[in-house]
């Protein structure tokens, strides 16, 4: 530990290993060298590890849940719901003060993985067992706004903001809300309303930058899409856009 702590992360292998040479069935040393290797996205040698840890202590919901986001980091979205699944079922103790979190947890992933019913229907748990919680609801209007729900889209998005009125995804969701139901007036609004909380949000410029293209103004989108990519140089989809409008880039 103390030689992570120093970011020496070759010298907290070694000392976690010899550890596990002294004594193959110390948990605590597979999950320090887990986390080692997962600080330095060594992935797979983290999730042996965290294999290893889970073999000693089946039932320790926890393990599943850590090992769970590191599946999530790697892109292997199936396995990462599989471990938080298995971590909801095997400790009712564990969802009870946690559930929530995993809930939450296992929604992301679904959503990262296409998974919108499911998704869905863990962000619902989660407001369920939390109904303050803000993230959920950003996150089931997303998912209602993806499968063209746009009511329930918007009725999320207004209590997230209702619950948070300085929060600027929760205005950029209701935007692209407007914009995917065609409504580009409120879109704009929710957009300008976004930026004014977080001016440096390239996202919410590209995509009022979108809502004034499809009303026909092309020079208020052309300015928009400038900014995103001021703010942003890299952002395919304000230059993708820009592109299309003049066929080069400032």
């Amino acid at each position: 530990m103390k030689f992570w702590l120093k970011g020496d992360h070759d010298q907290s292998i070694a000392e976690y290993s010899r550890k596990i040479a002294l004594d193959s069935n110390d948990v605590n040393a597979y999950l320090g060298r887990a986390a080692v290797y997962r600080d330095r996205g060594n992935y797979d040698d983290a999730l042996a590890d965290y294999g290893m840890a889970i073999r000693h202590e089946p039932n320790n919901a926890g393990l599943y849940y850590i090992r769970a986001a590191v599946f999530e980091e790697k892109g292997e979205f199936d396995r990462a719901i599989a471990d938080y699944s298995q971590a909801i079922k095997i400790d009712p103790a564990f969802v009870s003060f946690f559930g929530d979190v995993l809930y939450f947890a296992r929604g992301i992933a679904y959503r990262k993985n296409n998974d919108y019913d499911l998704a869905r229907e863990d962000f619902s748990r989660v407001i369920e067992a939390a109904p303050d919680r803000v993230a959920a609801y950003l996150n089931r209007g997303a998912m209602y706004r993806i499968q063209r729900h746009f009511s329930l889209a918007l009725a999320d998005y207004d209590r997230a903001i209702a619950l948070r009125p300085d929060s600027a995804p929760a205005y950029y969701g209701r935007g692209n809300t407007g914009t995917g139901s065609g409504d580009y007036d409120m879109a704009i609004k929710d957009y300008t309303r976004s930026l004014k909380i977080d001016p440096n949000f390239p996202d919410a410029y590209n995509n009022r930058g979108v809502a004034w293209d499809r009303k026909g103004d092309v020079s208020r989108a052309r300015a928009d899409y400038i900014e995103a990519l001021r703010r942003s140089p890299g952002h395919t989809a304000a230059r993708a856009n820009l592109t299309r409008l003049d066929g080069i880039i400032p």
